[in-house]
């Protein structure tokens, strides 16, 4: 598992103090992780890519080769409890 944007304006930073708060209360530990950009390389080395909304799920499919198009999704059709369509923004 692994996590990256789809831009490349905060790479190296930490995530946002209120995310890890939020991450925090449910259980995980986000300190150690910095922000990067998604690379032509995990296309290839990871089965799922998961987009938090839909203009980010465009992005990801104009980087992606016809091949990997398979594995790209919406995290929230994987959501059995929830209807949104995209993740909402946690900062809000």
């Amino acid at each position: 598992m692994d996590s990256a944007g789809t831009h490349g304006y905060r790479v190296g930073g930490t995530c946002d103090e209120r995310t890890q708060q939020r991450a925090r209360e449910r259980g995980y530990d986000l300190s150690s992780m910095r922000a990067r950009k998604i690379g032509w390389q995990d296309f290839d080395y990871f089965d799922l890519i998961l987009a938090m909304d839909k203009g980010n799920l465009y992005t990801l499919r104009r980087i992606a080769t016809e091949e990997q198009q398979g594995r790209i999704h919406l995290l929230m059709e994987f959501a059995r409890n929830f209807v949104e369509e995209e993740v909402p923004d946690p900062l809000v």
